[in-house]
């Protein structure tokens, strides 16, 4: 079933469920007959006229059992909202703590018992989206937490996800990414990364402004690199120019560019926010994208949207290998081409590597700057609208996002930016 965990419990089909509590785990709806549904949780659910869902959880669902789909589980708050200090949930003496203090740690109620083997789904990190792990006190972060014993993603598998919470994978031993995790931000608000563009960014930058023959492109997004300021319109229409770099602290996702002036092209989103704990060992062999969105192009004149900054990736164990054909990267959105005597077109989103900014589709506009990528952090100034004609300026290239490491790191694939 595409959404659901995928969960093989290492004491068979009837056993404990990862989150406390005795439970039968599903694999597939198949197994939660008659009528029922196998929800992402890992437990059955089946149709009840009384529930807001529509569907209720059976007596096998742990500590879900008879809750309605949507109610939190016994002993649980739901997940904690965003803000809310974790430690106000009370720890249990046998609780498990996983990861360093100085970058992402999470406490559980018991330590997970089933091996996760991941199928395609999205993910909302939200603390009502009934997906995450329930955790307790000692913790110092509000995260969506998906745990078990190992974890694994396979080759062929995408997990994406969104919502207001960064997401962490934990793993009481080792952790196997050979699909793709996209937590990447997706132009046109398509799909905003988990935690990327929260309060932490930082408010100084200043509009771009329009002028008499066109507007000024947006700004890029900044994070751990500043972004590009925009680029000139026509006859007044000043560009953008970038807020200041914030510090992530201690896991969260990127900063927005803003918008081209003179009803110009909207902004991109920073890239999200995604950490894996480990007490074994991290092996990557396919690819995580945490990476900015492209901002858009402009017509009528007005100036391009500014690329959205590379969001954070974290990694947490005694041993982490990225193997020759893995991508891990957090880069810069381009920003959008300014309008001229054509509409300007979008900027590029990583796959990899350097996100360009969009160009050739307005000939008076300004290309826009092409997003941060490896060593060079700072997003790409959008250029002037061209040829002494109205039109648009350039968006500006999303500044790059933060790769935070903690243990011995064996790499041969591409990681972008260095990590820190």
């Amino acid at each position: 079933m595409r959404g659901a965990l995928v969960v093989v419990a290492t004491v068979g089909l009837f056993g404990c469920s990862p989150y406390g509590g005795e439970a039968f785990v599903c694999q597939s709806s198949a197994q939660c007959s008659p009528n029922g549904v196998c929800e992402p949780t890992g437990f059955c659910s089946f149709p009840s006229a009384d529930c807001p869902s529509g569907q209720r959880y059976g007596g096998l669902a742990g500590d879900h059992s008879n809750l309605c789909v949507g109610t939190p589980a016994l002993g649980d708050d739901g997940g904690l909202s965003v803000g809310r200090d974790a430690s106000h949930v009370d720890a249990s003496p046998t609780s498990a703590c996983y990861g360093s203090s100085t970058l992402v740690r999470e406490c559980l109620a018991a330590p997970p018992t089933a091996a996760l083997e991941l199928g395609n789904m999205d993910i909302d990190t939200s603390s009502n989206s009934g997906q995450c792990a329930t955790v307790v006190g000692g913790g110092n972060l509000d995260a969506c937490v998906i745990a078990g014993s190992s974890i694994h993603v396979a080759t062929d598998v995408v997990i994406t996800a969104h919502g207001a919470r960064p997401l962490v994978f934990l793993a009481s031993s080792s952790i196997v990414i050979d699909g793709t995790i996209d937590i990447a931000s997706h132009r046109n608000g398509s799909r905003v990364g988990p935690a990327a563009n929260t309060v932490a960014c930082a408010t100084d930058g200043v509009s771009a402004t329009s002028g008499i023959g066109g507007g000024g492109g947006g700004y890029g997004g900044s994070f751990a690199g500043a972004g590009g300021g925009g680029g000139s319109g026509a006859v007044g229409g000043d560009g953008g120019s970038p807020a200041s770099t914030s510090t992530p602290a201690p896991l969260r996702g990127g900063c927005p560019g803003s918008n081209g002036a003179s009803n110009g092209g909207a902004r991109g989103d920073g890239g999200g926010a995604v950490h894996f704990i480990a007490q074994t060992s991290i092996t990557i062999t396919g690819t995580i994208n945490a990476s900015g969105g492209g901002g858009n192009g402009s017509s009528n004149l007005g100036g391009g949207g500014g690329g959205g900054s590379g969001g954070m990736i974290g990694f947490d164990a005694p041993t982490i290998t990225i193997t020759m054909n893995a991508k891990v990267f957090a880069n810069g959105g381009g920003g959008g081409e300014g309008g001229g005597n054509g509409t300007g077109k979008a900027g590029n989103e990583s796959t990899g590597g350097t996100a360009n900014g969009g160009s050739g589709g307005a000939g008076n506009g300004g290309d826009g700057g092409n997003g941060a990528q490896g060593a060079q952090l700072t997003g790409g100034t959008g250029h002037d609208h061209k040829n002494g004609q109205a039109g648009g300026g350039g968006g500006g290239g999303g500044g790059g996002g933060v790769i935070r490491t903690i243990g011995t790191v064996s790499a041969n694939g591409l990681i972008s930016p260095t990590p820190s």
